[in-house]
């Protein structure tokens, strides 16, 4: 699980030092660091206005998503 989420988090690095670097030859360094700035500054509001944000237990995500779970027996 370490291994993918590695992978998918620093994998992504290269596609992002590429946009930036076009972005910058296209407008400016300096703009594109304001674009950089401005995207890192507002990356909350998905976050912020989603149902993540009420949920406090896994069985309330489930509620949430509309799934069903199964019972499973308790162990004596």
């Amino acid at each position: 699980m370490t291994a993918s989420r590695r992978f998918v988090v620093y994998g992504i690095n290269p596609v992002g030092a590429f946009a930036g670097g076009a972005l910058a030859s296209s407008v400016g360094l300096r703009s594109a660091l304001w674009v950089g700035a401005l995207g890192a500054a507002i990356a909350f509001l998905p976050l912020l206005f989603s149902p993540v944000r009420s949920v406090r237990t896994l069985a309330d995500a489930e509620a949430d998503l509309g799934l069903q779970t199964e019972e499973q027996p308790a162990i004596a």
